[in-house]
């Protein structure tokens, strides 16, 4: 199931528009006080499922981590972390 196009644009697009509505939900409620432990916590939250969902899915996700686990000035800190493993820690696939 996963090799299939349509399964992996769905998975990929859910888990997008899931992140814009965390992102939205959270700057909505922290409107008047930011906290920053639960912004840590959402971000953190947010990359392991990315990383989950890119080895699980393999190729270009993975990649795309790759990228931007070397990108310290796009993505937080928090984040970064979480996906640096996706460097050298990933399994690997067959090429079929």
């Amino acid at each position: 199931m996963k090799y299939h196009s349509l399964y992996r644009i769905v998975v990929i697009v859910w888990m997008s528009v899931k992140f814009f509505i965390q992102l939205e939900h959270f700057r909505r409620k922290s409107k008047h006080s930011w906290d920053q432990e639960r912004w840590q916590k959402l971000l953190k939250k947010q990359a392991r499922e990315y990383k989950e969902k890119a080895i699980r899915l393999e190729g270009l996700l993975v990649k795309l981590g790759q990228f931007l686990s070397t990108r310290a000035d796009i993505l937080p800190k928090v984040f970064l972390e979480e996906i640096e493993d996706l460097v050298d820690r990933v399994p690997s696939f067959s090429w079929e």
